[in-house]
């Protein structure tokens, strides 16, 4: 018997370890101090890059190519723009929150990275029926771009090859390409609804991303396609909208089987979800008076939403649920759908929810008033979250370290310190935390304890070590 259980024991140290998840933050929008602040931040060279592309207009994709020029054209060019200067060894990134030099560079050149890059399916503005340019959203036929009759087609196959040829030129023939992310939402005018109406249908954005594959793989097959998600929405079965090819040309071989146009399936997860952060009356009157800071000086308030949020948006099954559970097409769902295509799961954005509103007035000078959405600092949310990733074999998670500073309505995401936490774009160097808490001299920081978080759960799955 002890024999047997010393061969046993020798098979089982053959066995390797899960592998931990690429880490690395989106440098949105190709900030890429965000990248060298994350690395001394971790003390590690990140695994993977994200950043998402931005176009006004079809001409903008068009202009992508002018990005080697002195001046380049249109987002897209200035972005690879950036992304050239970033790894040509100079050591000054350009910061898109300021016009200063920011002196710094990344640990590795650019191809000790993954990167990931959103790509809009669909240009913010695109022209009508009466020859105007208006919000793409607007313009019903734009879902038919793929078809040689539409009068979009032309300019949407000489923008995307124009788009892919830029990459490529770029030094990012390898990237993976996460087109039309986000699409269970409506925040984009690629976002789907199971009945159609101007927001599309799953078979439009299936055939339109059909179109765009094998029109930047005409010019480049060496792209990785990521198709990508949001969290928490449960209006339509998501799975209905992934891509596969219905043509016999198309077939694999060994298993004749449809191909499939995308080869990582991803989400986006973020501590936000107005049932499971619900605050009572109470609360919100508690809140108004000492500011946002009266969530994070209770902590197991912050762990009771965690909890919610974990069966809801984590272990949700969507319409897999059993009588009683969360209808929420979350991450189980999600990692069941991508194992029953073979695919790796990815999460392409993530991270804290600070959602809070500045407010400025004579007596009581500038406030931060939560409106009790997200989850603000809450560690629980992070440590929860890595290890989802890490014990379900999570490909990579980008952190969406992004700071929206100024008037009204925020959204900061932030969990790195200094640079853009500070006081930008007027908004004040404050705390979120009162005066009586050990965290209120911290006011260079928006998110402290879920920042000691990540760096200790990072530490414990064994990240991607310089």
């Amino acid at each position: 018997m002890k024999r047997a259980l010393l061969a046993l024991g020798w098979v089982a140290s053959l066995v390797p370890a899960v592998a931990d998840p690429l880490h690395g933050p989106n440098v949105n929008p190709s900030n890429f101090a965000v990248l060298v602040e994350w690395e001394k931040f971790t003390d590690q060279q990140a695994g993977v890059i994200g950043d998402n592309l931005s176009a006004e207009t079809w001409s903008v994709y068009r202009e992508a190519l002018s990005w080697k020029d002195e001046e380049p054209k249109g987002a897209i060019a200035q972005q690879l723009k950036r992304w050239g200067n970033a790894f040509d060894g100079n050591g000054v990134l350009e910061s898109s929150e300021g016009e200063e030099e920011y002196v710094g560079g990344p640990r590795g050149s650019l191809s000790d990275y993954v990167v990931e890059m959103a790509i809009p399916l669909f240009p913010n503005r695109m022209e009508g029926t009466e020859g105007d340019l208006r919000g793409a959203s607007l313009v019903e036929d734009r879902w038919q771009m793929g078809e040689e009759a539409n009068r979009h087609h032309t300019e949407a196959k000489q923008a995307f090859r124009a788009l892919a040829k830029a990459l490529v030129e770029a030094g990012l023939a390898d990237a993976r390409l996460r087109l039309g992310w986000e699409l269970t939402g409506d925040w984009f005018p690629w976002g789907i609804e199971p009945e159609g109406s101007n927001a599309g249908t799953a078979e439009e954005f299936k055939d339109c991303w059909k179109f765009v594959y094998l029109t930047m793989e005409e010019v480049n097959p060496r792209f990785t396609w990521v198709w990508n998600c949001t969290l928490g929405f449960d209006h339509f079965d998501p799975s209905k909208a992934f891509p596969e090819y219905p043509d016999l040309n198309f077939a694999d071989p060994a298993d004749q089987k449809d191909k499939i146009l995308a080869e990582f399936m991803s989400v986006d997860l973020y501590d936000a979800d107005g049932e499971c952060y619900y605050r009572s009356d109470e609360d919100i009157e508690i809140e108004r008076e000492s500011m946002v800071s009266y969530w994070n000086l209770h902590p197991e308030k912050q762990k009771r939403a965690f909890l919610a949020l974990q069966k809801k948006v984590f272990e949700g099954r969507g319409h897999l649920a059993k009588e009683g559970e969360s209808r929420t097409y979350g991450l189980r769902f999600f990692k069941e759908f991508a194992d029953s295509k073979r695919l790796p799961l990815a999460v392409s954005e993530w991270g804290p929810w600070a959602n809070f509103v500045l407010q400025r007035n004579s007596e009581d000078g500038t406030k931060l008033k939560s409106i009790g959405y997200g989850g603000d600092d809450n560690p629980y949310f992070i440590a929860g979250a890595i290890d989802w990733f890490r014990e379900n074999e999570v490909a990579y998670a980008c952190l969406f370290e992004f700071y929206n500073g100024g008037e009204g309505d925020t959204v900061d995401h932030t969990i790195l310190p200094h640079y853009w936490n500070s006081s930008r774009e007027g908004r004040p160097l404050m705390s979120l935390y009162p005066s009586e808490s050990p965290f209120y001299p911290i006011k260079d920081q928006i998110h402290p304890r879920a920042a000691k978080a990540y760096l200790e759960s990072l530490s414990e799955a064994g990240g991607e070590s310089d």
